[in-house]
């Protein structure tokens, strides 16, 4: 049966028990010899693979070249390198005696006090003998995108070839939850999520962008859609503009669900054409999504491995980084530590004006 812990801030001097600190139960799980699930370790290994196709891709990613406001933004393709670096720097103070905020989730510098503003939490944890299980709840994505603008992006690609002609569209209405609307749409207040010189970074995150270009396309791509050519073209900058988020409080209800399977992510378009008349489309969820039309499975992960570490990696490489994270569960401890890949990267650019500023392929 899981076990909840109700975590609350406190001060030094109410400091918790070792054994009644998060921390510890997470260490004691981590420790304890519990039965293996296969489908947890199954999709392990894929969200692996998934990691390392994106991590791969984003070493030949300048984070400004595409920024023209330089803003904080364009430094989103590096977040995986910036942990990784983090990672090593966090072991090098580890070895020489430096400790973290303690207790870490609990201390008045802790996780709830610093990241949560001092809000109590509650966690559930596997219970005795249980399998680790939590991985099962996860989303993975299946286009370059953020999260809340997979199933708007399925939805659009849905409804491309059925409207007709898109000059004619007079107003595109995404009714959808308060975290697309706030994070991603008009809630957001930023006009950047409409202009054709913002920053891939800020478009990633721009839902009206991503339902204009999938609804025009009829695709998605991680470098295609995201194209400086397409994106300023007049035509497209016109249907752009015409869309817009609205936050509906019977999607708030359907996200609302307790499990995160549950949850439904998606939302309604209404579009409106000159003449009057509406059509309307809906999508719960992505269609990547375990409740989706169309669940990943390993060959989805396989291939978006294979399309973005193209460049990077040879196919030999690349494949034998696969087998091994498919089979994560059958590895040795010493085959798990030398687990990863060698890219190839391409010479700097002549004249470049950082490190990562790399010749054409």
């Amino acid at each position: 049966m899981s076990i909840v812990y109700s975590v609350r801030p406190c001060r030094p001097e109410a400091r918790p028990a070792p054994e009644e600190q998060l921390a510890w139960a997470r260490a004691d799980l981590a420790a304890s010899n519990r039965p293996l699930d296969a489908d947890a370790a199954a999709l392990a290994g894929c969200r692996l693979i998934d990691n390392m196709a994106i991590a791969v891709a984003s070493l030949d990613r300048s984070p400004v070249a595409a920024a023209p406001h330089l803003d904080l933004e364009s430094f989103g393709p590096r977040a995986r390198l910036d942990g990784a670096l983090a990672d090593v720097r966090s072991t090098d103070r580890a070895m020489r005696g430096v400790t973290a905020p303690s207790p870490i989730y609990e201390g008045d510098y802790g996780i709830l006090a610093v990241l949560l503003g001092g809000q109590e939490a509650e966690v559930t944890l596997p219970g005795q003998g249980e399998p680790c299980r939590a991985i099962l709840d996860t989303l993975t994505k299946a286009h370059s995108a953020g999260y809340h603008g997979q199933a708007i992006i399925d939805l659009a690609l849905r409804l491309h070839g059925q409207l007709g002609d898109l000059y004619q569209v007079e107003t595109i209405t995404i009714h959808t939850k308060r975290m697309t609307h706030v994070v991603m749409g008009s809630g957001s207040g930023d006009p950047d999520k409409w202009d054709p010189r913002a920053s891939r970074e800020t478009l990633d995150y721009s839902a009206p962008f991503q339902f204009a270009r999938a609804l025009v396309d009829g695709d998605w791509h991680h470098d295609r859609s995201y194209d400086p050519a397409l994106i300023s073209d007049p035509a497209f900058v016109r249907l752009w503009g015409k869309v817009r988020t609205v936050e509906d409080e019977e999607w708030n209800r359907r996200f609302a669900a307790v499990r995160p399977i549950d949850k439904d992510h998606g939302g309604r378009a209404v579009i409106r054409f000159a003449d009057g008349r509406e059509q309307a489309e809906e999508l719960a969820v992505a269609n990547s999504h375990p409740r989706g039309a169309s669940p990943w499975e390993f060959e989805d992960y396989h291939r978006k491995f294979k399309t973005l570490t193209e460049p990077f990696l040879s196919q030999e490489k690349g494949e034998r980084f696969v087998v091994a994270a498919r089979d994560l569960a059958k590895l040795s401890t010493a085959e798990v530590r030398i687990l990863g890949v060698e890219a190839d990267l391409r010479p700097p650019a002549e004249g470049a004006k950082g490190l990562l500023d790399r010749s054409p392929a």
